[in-house]
């Protein structure tokens, strides 16, 4: 049958398999006859952990889906494609895409026997990525068994970051990758509060400003009603001496959460420090090949944008806590039996829980982890056995269930069977396909036997078969079956949940729903449905896409959506001149094949791009850089306007952004939506004459917002730096945190003092403790420990010497240029420094002495050595126009 004949196969049955896929959705019956496909519909129907988008409707691409499936449109081919499209409206499991396992193979399963038997919870509280106690949490979740969960309040947007440019949310999706990179190692599971890291903050009182009390502690509340821990460790007391000031609010508030529940249901409650619950952290495991704390160290060595690496130091180490006066009334337990959970449940179901801790206590001893195939029996048996325990109560039915989950788990390990799940690309585009191949791999003695596999995949997605089914699995064999993948049209890019809607002040808000996870759910996954040593196993496994670096080898990423085609702006914020200037945008097609579209620009009255409507072609997906003028009126007035760019595709989508990955090698990509909105900031700056040079990192994008300014600019590599190379330029500017972030710069020390010597001017932003340490400035510089810094944006500034050329030439600095500050107003201020320099303004926080060091300037030589805390890389992209007129009068200053 040809493909006309196709087409009108497909218009006269799309009725018929529309009525018959309702029966099956809404009967419970079976119109198909037998054949390979019947066990999907079954599937379906009978797995509890699978649950149908109300309503089920198959809304096949007839034309597209049957030209890919051959020439001919037998009814056979309409039915496989409907079972599988059911399939489509399985909703994602909630899990996670992950990285392979940091302890496979023979350790997995070893740390997997050792969950065996104990049911006990721990959940620890904190306020950042990196407050965590990680010692701890490897022992527990490692050596004990335990179910650990580490709850951070923020994810850390405020910090710093010495790995890229990331900052405030997009910082956060980075340490959140950090965070999961080490529960990855230590074992814990990873939980986020909704709260936002609005910067450093000395107080808890003005942590509570930011952050709604009782919204945020009944969030708490009901997370740990969700987790139902035995024992909650918070890492922070709630009192001043826990310095910064969220650190004292999480205090405060994991006390308060606790305090509120029930003396029958409060959990046992520790505080960190100086008391006598101590736990040995630093014994050598067998199994691990090093200890607890070792581990934990490496785990911690994961926060690397807030550089913590750590040495993994081998010996003895313990972990102290002290029992808080809120705790509840039992004991400090690590290790909860089965039995204990099934106090309600008949006497017979209590003696075979005993029985099953008994056993599970031996078997981590006994067990042969290199050849497990001998636990595949007894392992099979016990979780038949939990499964027949009679009607139990809510707590116990929970810890049978998490018990079941650790059997299972074990079961597939000893057994050495695993499921697989890849699709050809990582990023897919709406209206686009991708080849999705699960695959069962055994690597055991005995058969399996698969009754299933499918994907699960968002609703509106489809899935269409390339293969039979997998029905046997031989050992030693590996079986695929490959699905085609096709996005609906109006598939929405991938954000994280927490970024989907505007925040609410310092919380994010939340979907309905959600749990405060890492991430969102896999966007696609494999289910297994398989018997194994008579036992029926059902299985969920993150698909991933594998990516070969030729250098660094494989690599596994997350699938994501990205539009089609999307434009990706180089910042969000820029300060611009009244004279016109231009602009690089970069243009993206993620789709496969050629496309092409239309530049276009919302612009302000007055205002005008040329082109008007550059048009960009792709002979294949990739990147294009665009550069356009951006034309302001003749009369600018000086103020704020957005500018909001779209590519308009072939088909007339307009699409007004982009999705931007969060990528450094040691976490999991996290992509998220970047809207091509620009913020412009209108004012007449005076620009110094001459060059300027950047002595700053390379994912530091200051010299481009200079450029934009029309200021002449040129990066600096500092190993080539000489005096006579750097005589050109009339003053340098140094980025923050180059003494440890830049290669070669503390080396170009000489070349650099010989160019202030003769003339030219020197800006250091601030830089850290080793800078300071080292004594790389001339002139001496010292910082207090910790050292000082204005957290209030909004603290009063005073000009101490208001005539200094650095305050007065080429704009006249005032109170008025230190409005609207974004976060703080200075940090690493020196305390003590060389009379030489000269203090121009002068600051505090609220109820503290002031503070002079904030912008220091001396003459050194014929030139003049400039040392700043300012935030000025906070201010900068945000285009806070008092902090530019400042940065320009410094580049300006003269012999």
């Amino acid at each position: 049958m040809g493909r006309a004949g196709c087409h009108g196969c497909a218009r006269r049955r799309k009725a018929g398999i529309v009525a018959r896929a309702r029966l099956v959705r809404e009967q419970g019956g079976d119109p198909w006859p037998p054949g390979w496909d019947r066990w999907v519909l079954s599937f379906v129907r009978r797995t509890h952990e699978v649950r149908l988008s109300p309503p089920v409707r198959v809304n096949v691409r007839w034309r597209r889906a049957f030209h890919g499936r051959g020439a001919t449109c037998s009814f056979r081919t309409m039915r496989r494609a409907v079972a599988t499209l059911l399939l489509g409206g399985i909703v994602a499991a909630p899990l996670t895409a992950q990285p392979p396992p940091a302890w496979p193979g023979a350790v997995e399963l070893g740390l997997t026997l050792r969950r065996l038997g104990t049911t006990a919870r721990i959940v620890m509280i904190g306020a950042h990525p990196d407050d965590e106690s990680t010692p701890l949490l490897a022992e527990l979740a490692l050596r004990q068994g335990a179910r650990v969960t580490y709850l951070s309040l923020t994810r850390g947007e405020g910090g710093q970051n010495s790995l890229g440019p990331e900052a405030g949310p997009v910082l956060g999706l980075l340490r959140t990758g950090e965070l999961l990179a080490a529960r990855r190692l230590d074992g814990a599971a990873q939980r986020f509060g909704p709260a936002i890291d609005f910067g450093f903050s000395k107080s808890a009182s003005e942590t509570w400003r930011h952050w709604p009390r009782d919204t945020l502690q009944a969030i708490v509340a009901a997370l740990l009603d969700e987790l139902a821990p035995d024992v909650v460790v918070s890492v922070f007391r709630g009192e001043p001496s826990d310095g910064h000031g969220h650190h004292q609010a999480a205090g405060q508030l994991a006390r308060a959460v606790v305090a509120a529940r029930p003396p029958e249901r409060r959990p046992v409650f520790l505080l960190r420090s100086g008391g006598d619950v101590c736990v040995a952290v630093g014994e050598r495991d067998p199994l691990l090949g090093r200890s607890p704390y070792q581990v934990a160290m490496a785990s911690r060595s994961q926060h690397r944008s807030q550089d913590q690496g750590r040495p993994q130091a081998p010996g003895p180490q313990s972990s102290c806590w002290a029992r808080a006066p809120e705790s509840g009334a039992g004991p400090v337990r690590w290790r909860v039996p089965l039995a204990e959970r099934l106090g309600a449940a008949p006497p017979e179901a209590r003696a075979m829980a005993a029985a099953y801790d008994a056993w599970a206590a031996a078997l981590p001893a006994r067990a042969p982890l290199v050849d497990p195939a001998p636990l595949v029996p007894e392992l099979a048996a016990w979780r038949a056995r939990l499964r027949a325990l009679p009607t139990l109560d809510a707590e116990a039915r929970r810890a049978v269930a998490e018990e079941l989950d650790d059997l299972t788990a074990a079961l597939l390990r000893a057994a050495n069977v695993a499921l697989e799940a890849t699709v050809a690309r990582a990023a897919l585009a709406p209206d686009d396909t991708a080849t999705l191949a699960l695959a069962v791999w055994n690597g055991g003695r005995d058969t399996v036997i698969v009754e299933g596999l499918a994907p699960v995949v968002p609703p509106g997605w489809q899935a269409m078969p390339l293969d039979p089914p997998v029905r046997v699995v031989a050992p030693g064999t590996r079986a695929v079956q490959r699905w085609r993948l096709h996005l609906p049209s109006d598939a929405a890019p991938s954000q994280p949940y927490f970024l989907r809607a505007p925040r609410r002040g310092d919380l994010y808000a939340w979907p309905p729903g959600a749990d405060g996870a890492p991430l969102d759910a896999a966007l696609v996954a494999g289910r297994q449905r398989l018997h194994l040593a008579g036992e029926t196993i059902d299985t969920v496994v993150a698909a991933y896409a594998l990516q070969v670096d030729p250098r660094d080898g494989e690599r596994e990423w997350p699938v994501y959506v990205a539009p089609r085609l999307g434009v990706a702006l180089p910042f969000d914020t820029l300060f611009l001149p009244t004279q016109p200037r231009p602009f690089t945008l970069t243009l993206r097609l993620w789709a496969t094949g050629p496309g092409r579209g239309r530049l276009e620009a919302r612009l302000p009255s007055g205002w005008r791009m040329e082109p008007a409507a550059p048009t960009v072609v792709f002979a294949a997906a990739g990147e294009q850089r665009l550069t356009v003028r951006l034309v302001p009126p003749a009369r600018l007035p000086e103020g704020t306007t957005t500018i909001a760019f779209a590519v308009v595709t072939a088909d007339g989508a307009r699409v007004d952004g982009a999705v931007r990955l969060v990528d450094h090698p040691h976490i999991a990509p996290v992509a998220f939506w970047a809207p091509a909105r620009l913020v412009v900031r209108a004012a007449a700056l005076r620009r110094p004459a001459g060059a300027v040079g950047l002595l700053v990192t390379p994912d530091d994008d200051t010299p481009e917002r200079l450029a934009a300014l029309g200021l002449t600019v040129e990066r600096i590599d500092p190993a080539a730096a000489t005096p006579a190379t750097l005589a050109r330029f009339r003053a340098l500017l140094v980025g923050p945190r180059a003494y440890e972030r830049l290669p070669g710069f503390a080396a170009a020390r000489p070349a650099l003092l010989a160019y202030v010597r003769a003339g030219g001017t020197l800006i250091l932003q601030y830089q850290r403790e080793p800078f300071f340490r080292a004594g790389w400035a001339p002139l001496p510089l010292e910082v207090a420990q910790p050292a000082d810094r204005v957290t209030d944006e909004t603290a009063p500034v005073r000009l101490l010497a208001p005539d200094h050329p650095a305050l007065r030439t080429p704009h006249r600095i005032g109170p008025e240029d230190f409005l609207g500050w974004v976060q703080e107003r200075a940090l690493m201020v020196p305390r003590r420094w060389d009379p030489a320099y000269q203090p121009l303004l002068e600051m505090a926080d609220p109820g503290e002495p002031p503070l002079r060091g904030t912008l220091l300037v001396a003459r050194y030589g014929r030139g003049h050595i400039v040392y700043t805390g300012l935030a000025l890389f906070r201010q900068l992209p945000a285009g806070v126009p008092g902090a530019w007129r400042l940065l320009l009068n410094l580049l300006a200053l003269r012999p």
